[in-house]
């Protein structure tokens, strides 16, 4: 929130401004060794604190005022629609029907990189862990096995119960028989302690925020990118994964009913909710606007009409965008007294693509409790 008179932006973090995080009171203790992984309880973070809004000298406020007075106008001229340039619809088909649905994004290099890293993982941190009487021995993890580890996460969104162990009870009442048919709890568990995505030895200082997880989230942007083409209505905003433990980069916002997590910036399709594109906010202090023309990358020179909220949307952005052939619209508020323009009731019809997806998702969640963000990012 930005006010003109003292400019001063309150700390939610939804900003990519670049900014000391020890002023923002953040804890940038990341450990990536947990002994007991899966039923932990989490430390709230302490609250932000506010911090000034740097004004550029080429983002005055003069300049934006005299700007909106010259552009605003209160008769509501429709604008010309180009073309649509782009071809929707699946690109990639599911081989076995809805069964192979899951093979589209997730091919045998990610589940090589899986088992390859989950191995390495644990021959390179097994000694720092002490081994209890319970514990069973590992054997190398491989794919098939891994697949089914994969499967029967999934399947507990399907079904949710309190903890992991009740996925294995013999209660009558409660028993789910797939579970110990497939794998034993033990083995499930063990793989779920080391499932690990990249080498930490190749970690350097010029690894970024995003290292640890990097190969599974390029590999999955860049399926969303490509299994399925939008239509053209698209919209963007963001998105918060659940997360109160120990991150540099944790956001707050409190309008949110998740106001702890990491933020992800998401492009959605309007009408389905598909996710198309997003990128993770990892406090690298870039510009709103560069993220903005990073994220809409793919649907340059289309024609794409992008709907965003007043926080992405400003006449510059709009300009921007219009150069590179997306469309977005901007009104002036209660500026039209009788009739409402068209530009709001698009927006009203097709805001809500992001919003649609985090709702699908939560329908079946498969977010386990864990120290360590990276699961949390990943499932």
């Amino acid at each position: 929130m930005v006010s003109r008179e003292n400019k001063e932006i309150y700390a939610d973090d939804l900003s990519d401004v670049d900014c000391d995080e020890r002023e923002l009171d953040i804890d940038n203790n990341d450990s990536d060794i947990d002994d007991n992984d899966s039923d932990s309880s989490i430390r709230p973070m302490r609250r932000t604190r506010v911090f000034p809004l740097p004004i550029s000298d080429d983002e005055s406020e003069n300049d934006y005022e005299e700007e909106i007075i010259h552009q605003w106008t209160e008769v509501d001229i429709p604008p010309t629609i180009e073309l649509f340039l782009d071809r929707t619809g699946l690109n990639i088909f599911p081989q076995n029907g809805v069964e192979g649905s899951l093979d589209v994004f997730l091919d045998d290099n990610f589940y090589e990189m899986m088992v390859t890293e989950t191995n390495r993982y644990h021959h390179q941190n097994v000694e720092k862990y002490v081994k209890k009487k319970k514990t069973i021995k590992w054997t190398d993890l491989t794919i098939g096995e891994f697949k089914k580890f994969l499967g029967l996460l999934i399947l507990m969104g399907q079904i949710p119960k309190s903890t992991i162990d009740e996925y294995w009870t013999t209660d009558p009442l409660l028993e789910t028989p797939i579970f110990p048919k497939t794998m034993s709890r033990d083995r499930f568990k063990e793989i779920w302690r080391w499932w690990h995505f990249v080498n930490n030895d190749e970690t350097d200082e010029s690894s970024d925020r995003l290292f640890k997880i990097r190969p599974v989230y390029d590999s999955l942007v860049k399926k969303l990118n490509t299994v399925y083409t939008p239509r053209r209505e698209i919209s963007l905003d963001e998105s918060i994964i659940p997360w109160r433990g120990r991150l540099g980069f944790k956001v707050y916002n409190a309008s949110k009913i998740i106001k702890y997590g990491i933020l992800v910036r998401v492009v959605a399709e309007s009408k389905s909710g598909y996710i198309c594109n997003m990128k993770m906010y990892c406090g690298e202090g870039r510009k709103l606007a560069e993220t903005i023309l990073d994220i809409l990358t793919p649907y340059k020179d289309k024609y794409y009409h992008v709907f965003m909220d007043n926080y992405y949307n400003s006449v510059d952005i709009n300009e921007t965008l219009l150069k590179h052939k997306i469309r977005s619209f901007l009104r002036k508020p209660n500026a039209y007294e009788n009739t409402k323009p068209k530009c709001v009731i698009e927006y009203n019809n097709y805001m809500k693509g992001v919003d649609r997806a985090d709702q699908y998702l939560s329908y079946y969640s498969i977010l386990r409790k864990t120290r360590k963000w990276t699961k949390r990012a990943v499932i």
